[in-house]
C-alpha cells in the first residue's frame, strides 16, 4: 500500500503483537514555503511492537488571516516500509479547513505489520 492510500475500514492487525521485537517509528513533517502555518507532530519517535495499534497527534495552526483548506501528503522513508505501515485513521485521507488563526489535533492511528522483514 503506498502512504497516501487510505487502509481497509476493517483494517486490523493479523497475527497480534511481536513483542519479541521494537521498531523505532520517526516523524517529520514540513510546509510548502508559501503556507503560513505550523505543523509538527506531538512526538518525534515512538518505539513500537509490530502488530500493536498506536495513535499520535499532528498539530497544525493556520496562522493565515483568512480560512485555508489544508492537504497533507504522507511520504514513508525508506520507500519499502509503506507496504508495512498500515494507517486506520489518518488526517491525511481528508482535507482540512482551517480558520484565521485556528489550532487544531489531527489524529493518526497505526500499526506496523508483524510481517515487517527484520531488514
Amino acid at each position: 500500500m503506498r502512504p497516501g492510500k487510505r487502509n481497509s475500514a476493517s483494517a486490523a492487525p493479523q497475527g497480534g503483537i511481536d513483542t519479541d521485537r521494537t521498531v523505532t517509528i520517526e516523524f517529520t513533517t514540513s510546509l510548502a514555503p508559501q503556507v503560513n502555518g505550523r505543523f509538527a507532530p506531538e512526538v518525534t519517535s515512538m518505539k513500537v511492537h509490530p502488530g500493536a495499534v498506536h495513535q499520535i497527534n499532528f498539530n497544525v495552526t493556520n496562522l493565515a488571516d483568512g480560512a485555508r483548506v489544508a492537504q497533507a501528503v504522507p511520504s514513508v522513508s525508506p520507500g519499502l516500509a509503506a507496504n508495512y505501515l498500515h494507517k486506520i485513521e489518518c488526517f491525511c485521507f481528508n482535507s482540512q479547513d482551517l480558520a484565521a488563526g485556528q489550532t487544531a489535533a489531527l489524529p493518526l492511528s497505526f500499526y506496523i505489520d508483524p510481517e515487517l522483514p527484520d531488514d
